[in-house]
């Protein structure tokens, strides 16, 4: 069966060999698959991606049994950009009392001139009028005074989706980034016992256009939420009774991740379009 005929376990399994590879020091190609040589798909495992393997190196898991890591998440997530994520590290590491409003408008308008301030990879919302920069700090400053209050209500939270819930709650946070905050927060105190990690996750729309394909029914989607959980975890207890034992545990982030990405792999195929990002191999 030719690579590109892969069906979404196997799209997983071999992007994953493909971090595997690589990262053993292997020889480039890492795949014999084309279009996952040309264009860039994110690993399989969330936590492996360099923006997120950033902020757990660097402050989540120094801050993981610190209530005040939803501060330092959401702020870094708003921006979700590693060279800005060096800038305010020092003033969101210490919550509210290290914030400098001020300061981080300063550091960034300075930063902003040759660089961007927020990532390609995410569709960061800010209020109408504003630029980018002073947009997001607004969104901080709206974000602070609810700080108390959702601080208070994510302790109570058992699960991964109520805690989706609470951060609805802040401005133009929507559906995507509240599940990226919650996805961070999963691997810190606050959610390490959530008792849905194996049952839920937010199907956003590239999950949907995933399930689609996955199931046969594209170009209709689902659009009952509980159908969609329903059917990632039809997906994960598939995937488990195949996953090589060497790799760490699936998860239903996993699967709703990876659905995104088999629908840009299935695109291609299928002509429908083409990945904005291609993969550039320089040598390592």
């Amino acid at each position: 069966m030719p690579l590109n005929d892969m069906q979404l376990l196997e799209f997983m399994e071999e992007r994953h060999n493909i971090w595997e590879n690589r990262n053993l020091g292997l020889e480039w190609p890492w795949t014999q698959d084309e279009i996952l040589q040309t264009y860039k798909f994110t690993n399989v495992y969330r936590e492996l991606d360099k923006t997120t393997a950033w902020f757990r190196e660097n402050i989540r898991d120094e801050m993981a049994r610190n209530p005040d890591v939803v501060f330092a998440t959401v702020v870094y997530r708003w921006f979700n950009l590693i060279e800005v994520g060096e800038v305010i590290r020092p003033y969101i590491t210490g919550g509210l009392f290290g914030w400098d409003k001020k300061k981080i408008h300063e550091l960034l308008t300075m930063h902003w001139r040759k660089n961007p301030i927020v990532n390609g990879a995410y569709i960061i919302r800010s209020p109408e009028g504003y630029s980018k920069l002073d947009g997001i700090l607004e969104l901080i400053d709206q974000f602070i005074e609810l700080y108390p209050g959702i601080l208070l209500d994510l302790g109570c939270c058992t699960s991964l989706q109520k805690a989706h819930q609470v951060f609805l709650r802040i401005p133009l946070i929507g559906q995507f980034m509240a599940y990226e905050i919650v996805s961070d927060l999963r691997w810190t105190s606050l959610l390490w016992s959530a008792d849905d990690i194996l049952t839920w996750a937010n199907p956003g729309p590239g999950a949907r256009r995933g399930l689609a394909r996955h199931y046969g029914t594209w170009p209709k989607l689902a659009t009952d939420n509980k159908r969609c959980v329903a059917q990632m975890q039809e997906i994960l207890k598939e995937a488990k009774e195949i996953w090589p034992t060497r790799w760490p545990d699936l998860e239903m982030r996993e699967i709703e991740h990876s659905l995104c990405e088999y629908d840009k792999y299935r695109r291609v195929i299928q002509g429908e379009g083409k990945p904005k990002a291609k993969f550039h191999y320089k040598g390592e």
